[in-house]
Protein backbone atom coordinates (compact mmCIF):
# COMPACT_ATOMS: atom_id res chain seq x y z
CA UNK A 1 0.00 0.00 0.00
CA UNK A 2 1.81 3.43 -1.03
CA UNK A 3 -1.25 5.30 0.10
CA UNK A 4 -3.37 5.50 3.35
CA UNK A 5 -6.53 7.78 1.58
CA UNK A 6 -5.78 5.43 -1.94
CA UNK A 7 -5.47 2.32 -0.94
CA UNK A 8 -5.96 0.95 -4.16
CA UNK A 9 -3.06 2.96 -5.61
CA UNK A 10 0.19 1.32 -6.43
CA UNK A 11 3.65 1.43 -7.70
CA UNK A 12 3.87 0.76 -11.74
CA UNK A 13 7.23 0.75 -13.78
CA UNK A 14 7.18 1.74 -18.02
CA UNK A 15 10.94 0.74 -17.77
CA UNK A 16 13.63 0.00 -15.46
CA UNK A 17 14.36 3.66 -15.07
CA UNK A 18 10.96 5.01 -15.14
CA UNK A 19 8.14 4.73 -12.14
CA UNK A 20 4.93 5.84 -11.60
CA UNK A 21 2.37 5.93 -8.85
CA UNK A 22 -1.23 4.91 -8.99
CA UNK A 23 -3.15 3.63 -11.71
CA UNK A 24 -3.06 3.26 -15.01
CA UNK A 25 -5.97 4.46 -17.90
CA UNK A 26 -6.68 1.81 -20.93
CA UNK A 27 -8.89 2.43 -23.93
CA UNK A 28 -9.89 0.58 -26.74
CA UNK A 29 -9.87 2.57 -30.22
CA UNK A 30 -11.74 1.95 -33.01
CA UNK A 31 -9.67 2.01 -35.98
CA UNK A 32 -11.50 3.34 -38.71
CA UNK A 33 -13.73 5.62 -37.26
CA UNK A 34 -10.91 6.73 -34.30
CA UNK A 35 -14.05 6.66 -31.85
CA UNK A 36 -12.97 5.46 -28.10
CA UNK A 37 -15.34 2.29 -27.85
CA UNK A 38 -14.35 1.12 -24.51
CA UNK A 39 -11.78 2.19 -21.19
CA UNK A 40 -11.46 0.92 -17.65
CA UNK A 41 -8.71 1.33 -14.93
CA UNK A 42 -6.38 -0.89 -13.06
CA UNK A 43 -4.31 -0.48 -10.60
CA UNK A 44 -0.26 0.64 -11.56
CA UNK A 45 1.05 -2.78 -10.92
CA UNK A 46 -1.50 -4.60 -13.42
CA UNK A 47 -0.35 -5.60 -16.35
CA UNK A 48 -1.44 -4.35 -19.81
CA UNK A 49 -3.09 -7.59 -20.86
CA UNK A 50 -5.45 -8.18 -17.46
CA UNK A 51 -7.14 -4.80 -19.27
CA UNK A 52 -8.14 -6.46 -22.46
CA UNK A 53 -11.69 -8.78 -21.61
CA UNK A 54 -12.80 -5.13 -19.71
CA UNK A 55 -12.20 -3.80 -23.12
CA UNK A 56 -13.73 -5.84 -25.52
CA UNK A 57 -16.76 -7.28 -22.98
CA UNK A 58 -19.00 -5.61 -25.52
CA UNK A 59 -17.39 -7.39 -28.69
CA UNK A 60 -16.84 -10.99 -27.47
CA UNK A 61 -20.28 -12.89 -26.97
CA UNK A 62 -20.96 -14.25 -23.56
CA UNK A 63 -20.60 -18.22 -24.20
CA UNK A 64 -23.82 -18.40 -21.78
CA UNK A 65 -25.76 -16.30 -24.26
CA UNK A 66 -27.20 -16.15 -27.20
CA UNK A 67 -24.71 -14.79 -29.80
CA UNK A 68 -25.31 -11.15 -30.41
CA UNK A 69 -23.80 -9.39 -33.63
CA UNK A 70 -21.22 -6.23 -32.84
CA UNK A 71 -21.11 -3.57 -34.60
CA UNK A 72 -17.35 -2.10 -33.52
CA UNK A 73 -14.40 -4.03 -33.02
CA UNK A 74 -11.70 -2.43 -30.48
CA UNK A 75 -8.49 -2.44 -29.18
CA UNK A 76 -6.59 -1.26 -26.06
CA UNK A 77 -3.78 0.77 -27.93
CA UNK A 78 -4.80 -1.28 -30.39
CA UNK A 79 -7.38 -1.31 -33.32
CA UNK A 80 -9.65 -3.58 -35.01
CA UNK A 81 -11.75 -4.08 -38.04
CA UNK A 82 -15.46 -4.09 -37.75
CA UNK A 83 -17.31 -7.64 -36.60
CA UNK A 84 -20.49 -7.06 -38.31
CA UNK A 85 -22.44 -10.17 -39.21
CA UNK A 86 -20.24 -13.46 -40.39
CA UNK A 87 -17.26 -11.28 -39.80
CA UNK A 88 -14.38 -12.03 -37.42
CA UNK A 89 -13.71 -9.58 -34.80
CA UNK A 90 -10.06 -8.50 -35.44
CA UNK A 91 -7.51 -7.76 -32.78
CA UNK A 92 -4.11 -5.39 -32.82
CA UNK A 93 -1.90 -5.12 -30.62
CA UNK A 94 1.75 -5.18 -29.34
CA UNK A 95 3.45 -7.73 -27.65
CA UNK A 96 1.68 -6.71 -24.39
CA UNK A 97 -1.21 -7.82 -25.69
CA UNK A 98 -0.29 -11.25 -27.10
CA UNK A 99 0.60 -13.12 -23.99
CA UNK A 100 -1.27 -16.58 -23.15
CA UNK A 101 -4.25 -15.37 -21.36
CA UNK A 102 -5.15 -12.74 -24.00
CA UNK A 103 -4.48 -15.59 -27.05
CA UNK A 104 -6.55 -17.74 -24.81
CA UNK A 105 -9.65 -15.25 -24.39
CA UNK A 106 -9.76 -14.33 -27.95
CA UNK A 107 -8.95 -17.79 -29.48
CA UNK A 108 -12.09 -18.85 -27.07
CA UNK A 109 -13.81 -15.69 -28.67
CA UNK A 110 -13.04 -17.37 -32.85
CA UNK A 111 -11.23 -13.72 -32.99
CA UNK A 112 -8.68 -12.88 -35.64
CA UNK A 113 -5.81 -12.32 -33.49
CA UNK A 114 -3.12 -9.70 -35.48
CA UNK A 115 -1.36 -9.17 -31.74
CA UNK A 116 2.13 -9.24 -31.39
CA UNK A 117 3.56 -11.64 -29.32
CA UNK A 118 5.91 -11.71 -25.89
CA UNK A 119 9.17 -13.33 -27.53
CA UNK A 120 10.68 -16.29 -25.40
CA UNK A 121 13.71 -15.13 -23.89
CA UNK A 122 16.15 -17.57 -21.91
CA UNK A 123 18.77 -16.02 -19.24
CA UNK A 124 21.96 -15.94 -19.74
CA UNK A 125 21.47 -16.03 -23.66
CA UNK A 126 20.96 -19.13 -23.66
CA UNK A 127 18.52 -21.11 -25.91
CA UNK A 128 14.97 -19.66 -25.67
CA UNK A 129 12.22 -21.87 -26.07
CA UNK A 130 11.52 -21.31 -29.45
CA UNK A 131 15.30 -22.93 -30.44
CA UNK A 132 13.60 -26.46 -29.95
CA UNK A 133 10.88 -27.58 -33.48
CA UNK A 134 8.18 -28.25 -30.87
CA UNK A 135 5.37 -30.78 -32.01
CA UNK A 136 2.11 -30.45 -29.79
CA UNK A 137 0.27 -32.86 -32.19
CA UNK A 138 3.14 -35.58 -32.18
CA UNK A 139 3.73 -34.75 -28.39
CA UNK A 140 7.77 -34.55 -29.29
CA UNK A 141 10.68 -31.89 -29.09
CA UNK A 142 13.51 -31.63 -31.37
CA UNK A 143 16.57 -29.51 -29.82
CA UNK A 144 18.69 -27.83 -32.27
CA UNK A 145 20.80 -30.90 -32.81
CA UNK A 146 18.01 -33.19 -34.01
CA UNK A 147 17.77 -35.07 -30.63
CA UNK A 148 14.09 -35.63 -30.05
CA UNK A 149 12.62 -35.99 -26.52
CA UNK A 150 8.64 -37.19 -26.17
CA UNK A 151 6.26 -34.73 -24.86
CA UNK A 152 4.02 -37.00 -22.58
CA UNK A 153 0.51 -35.77 -20.76
CA UNK A 154 2.21 -36.79 -16.67
CA UNK A 155 -0.38 -37.99 -14.41
CA UNK A 156 -1.62 -34.71 -13.70
CA UNK A 157 -1.92 -33.46 -17.06
CA UNK A 158 1.56 -31.27 -17.41
CA UNK A 159 3.38 -32.54 -20.02
CA UNK A 160 7.40 -31.76 -20.01
CA UNK A 161 9.51 -32.80 -22.45
CA UNK A 162 13.30 -34.23 -20.46
CA UNK A 163 16.50 -34.55 -22.66
CA UNK A 164 18.21 -36.27 -19.89
CA UNK A 165 21.37 -38.24 -20.93
CA UNK A 166 20.96 -37.00 -24.66
CA UNK A 167 22.24 -33.85 -23.24
CA UNK A 168 25.74 -35.62 -22.02
CA UNK A 169 28.51 -34.31 -24.21
CA UNK A 170 26.49 -32.23 -26.85
CA UNK A 171 28.45 -29.62 -28.01
CA UNK A 172 25.60 -27.02 -27.94
CA UNK A 173 24.83 -28.18 -23.88
CA UNK A 174 26.43 -24.92 -22.57
CA UNK A 175 24.33 -22.84 -24.58
CA UNK A 176 21.33 -24.91 -23.76
CA UNK A 177 20.75 -24.98 -20.23
CA UNK A 178 22.71 -25.11 -16.71
CA UNK A 179 20.43 -27.77 -15.00
CA UNK A 180 22.30 -30.86 -13.53
CA UNK A 181 19.21 -33.08 -14.92
CA UNK A 182 19.90 -31.40 -18.80
CA UNK A 183 16.87 -29.52 -20.47
CA UNK A 184 14.09 -29.97 -19.72
CA UNK A 185 10.70 -27.84 -21.56
CA UNK A 186 7.46 -27.56 -20.53
CA UNK A 187 4.27 -27.45 -22.68
CA UNK A 188 1.68 -28.08 -20.25
CA UNK A 189 -0.04 -24.81 -20.08
CA UNK A 190 -2.75 -24.01 -22.64
CA UNK A 191 -1.68 -20.10 -22.95
CA UNK A 192 1.98 -21.72 -23.60
CA UNK A 193 0.34 -23.81 -26.19
CA UNK A 194 -1.04 -20.89 -28.04
CA UNK A 195 1.86 -18.64 -27.66
CA UNK A 196 4.15 -21.72 -29.25
CA UNK A 197 1.69 -22.10 -32.42
CA UNK A 198 1.36 -18.06 -32.33
CA UNK A 199 5.39 -17.78 -32.72
CA UNK A 200 4.81 -20.47 -35.04
CA UNK A 201 2.66 -18.62 -37.61
CA UNK A 202 4.60 -15.50 -37.30
CA UNK A 203 7.72 -17.34 -38.41
CA UNK A 204 5.75 -19.11 -41.40
CA UNK A 205 3.67 -16.00 -42.19
CA UNK A 206 5.59 -13.32 -41.79
CA UNK A 207 5.14 -10.06 -39.51
CA UNK A 208 1.24 -10.03 -39.20
CA UNK A 209 1.05 -6.35 -37.55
Amino acid sequence: MISTVDPDARHGRKTSARGFDGYEGHVAIDPDSELITATTVTAGNVGDSAATAALLTDDIPDKREPAAVTDTDTDTEFAGDAAVGDALLAVYGDCTYGAGSVLDLLEGADAQIMCEVQPAVAPGGRYSKDAPKIDLRGRTVTCPTGHAAPDPIGPRGGRTARFGHTCTGCPLAERCTTAKTNRTISTSAAPTRRLIRRRAAIRTNGHMM
